[in-house]
């Protein structure tokens, strides 16, 4: 599962950088050349009302009164439109961006700010333990979320401003476990046998504790990404629109903006997508955990 969940979360990374890189936008004018045509098409072999689409259904319909009538999906549009006429496959696409970023400020920012952090407070302890640990108990007094509502008030809407608002101020709880498990650590055996030995206090901490404590840092990581990627989702979903048509925003407009029940397509694929990126980072996370854990007996 680890390694399937893996292959997964790679996917959607890649996914996701090639939407930045590219400056991919969903396609909006179709095989018809007018903006916004094709609206509501349901997803290849299944159905959705004739009317729904504007009168305008690309696969084959049914007889009868137009409100009866059924449209049948097609392969010019595989998984779909939305309300607008874009592409599901497209919005996917779009909507994989506030992944990637969650994973770069994560595993690029936060861990090794928080795993640093706690190894100094959790080997020197004293003056530098109570400093740090009385400025990460601010820090956790104050929702990052709550910096970012307040700071979207006079910036508006950004998923920098997001990142950065998580960036500083979610990163207390990681270091208070690195922390906890380095004040475990420091006490070794072979930890105490090294520092009588002569070994600097550099060599210590990089040659004997960060080892066992990686395997608390990074699970917590992967963590802290499903909750990024979970809070710019409900943001969007609420109508802040962090980073415009992510799955958040993909998923409100189906269900807001047309009869959730008959185009079920426009909302159910993104939370579809959604759910299947949180489990696997979740999945990837426990797998690194037992993977990373120096204690785990592999014989």
């Amino acid at each position: 599962m680890t390694v399937l969940s893996l292959s997964v979360l790679v996917a959607i990374l890649a996914v996701a950088l090639y939407a930045i890189v590219s400056g991919f936008q969903p396609r909006l004018t179709l095989e018809s050349g007018t903006p916004g045509t094709n609206k509501f098409q349901p997803p290849v072999g299944l159905t959705g009302p004739f009317v729904e689409t504007g009168n305008d259904c690309v696969g084959a319909t049914t007889d009868g009164p137009i409100t009866e009538r059924i449209c049948h999906g097609t392969w010019t549009h595989p998984l779909g439109t939305d309300r607008w006429g874009y592409e599901l496959t497209d919005l996917l696409v779009v909507g994989a961006r506030p992944v990637f970023y969650a994973t770069i400020v994560a595993l690029g920012g936060i861990v090794p700010l928080s795993t640093t952090v706690g190894l100094v407070a959790g080997y020197y302890g004293g003056l530098v333990d109570d400093l740090l640990m009385a400025y990460i108990d601010v820090q956790l007094a104050v929702p990052a979320i709550v910096i970012y509502l307040i700071a979207h008030m006079f910036f508006g809407n950004s998923m920098l401003l997001l990142l950065i608002a998580f960036g500083l101020l979610s990163w207390g709880g990681i270091a208070r476990v690195v922390r906890s498990e380095t004040l475990q650590r420091r006490e070794a055996g072979h930890v105490r046998s090294a520092k009588a030995a002569g070994a600097s206090d550099a060599y210590l901490i990089k040659h004997h504790l960060l080892p066992n404590v990686t395997d608390s840092a990074v699970p917590a990581a992967f963590h802290l990404i499903a909750v990024l990627v979970l809070t710019e989702a409900a943001l969007s979903f609420l109508g802040f629109h962090v980073a415009f048509q992510s799955w958040g925003m993909t998923i409100a407009e189906g269900l807001f903006y047309g009869p959730p029940l008959a185009v079920w397509w426009t909302s159910l694929v993104p939370a579809a997508a959604l759910a299947v990126t949180v489990l696997s980072v979740k999945i990837v996370g426990d797998g690194l955990r037992d993977a990373l854990d120096p204690r785990e007996d592999r014989t």
